[in-house]
């Protein structure tokens, strides 16, 4: 299912605006808060994408590691720009994600699934993030890309 995910789903551009972990009766859940990018329409003049806030979720994880540094954090207001993703398999239940990001961060995480879930409004626009105005709380929220034996079930 991995592999399939990198299939459908380009990571490419999308920002990073947090990251949290819980780990709560055994079960550990890595969290990123990401704006998710899912039509780009370079064929238009101006260019523009869909944009809409979404939740990468990794389940089972056994690790993770990141590498993000920020001298200006405010300016930004994210905490990285995804660049790229290679997906490894460790073992027949654990998979390593490692996410190439802008200005040579990184972001490594084993675990054993991972799903990408939209949780607002999808937004035209000609910048490939959101404004803190677009992204609203979560109420609609529909899975785009589950993985592994205990990938969510979709809430719409």
């Amino acid at each position: 299912m991995s592999e399939e995910f990198i299939k459908h789903h380009s990571l490419h551009d999308n920002h990073i605006h947090g990251l949290s972990y819980t780990d709560e009766n055994f079960e550990t859940e890595l969290k990123l808060d990401i704006d998710y990018i899912h039509e780009r329409h370079c064929d238009r003049t101006p260019v523009e994408f869909v944009v809409a806030p979404a939740w990468l979720i990794f389940r089972g994880v056994m690790s993770y590691r990141a590498s993000l540094i920020r001298t200006c954090p405010t300016l930004n207001g994210y905490l990285g720009i995804i660049l790229g993703l290679k997906i490894e398999t460790v073992d027949e239940d654990t998979f390593r994600y490692t996410f190439s990001l802008v200005g040579d961060d990184k972001l490594e995480v084993e675990a054993r699934s991972i799903a990408l879930v939209i949780w607002g409004e999808d937004v035209v626009t000609q910048q490939q993030s959101l404004s803190t105005g677009q992204r609203h709380a979560p109420d609609k929220q529909r899975q785009l890309a589950p993985s592994g034996p205990d990938a969510p079930t979709a809430r719409r």
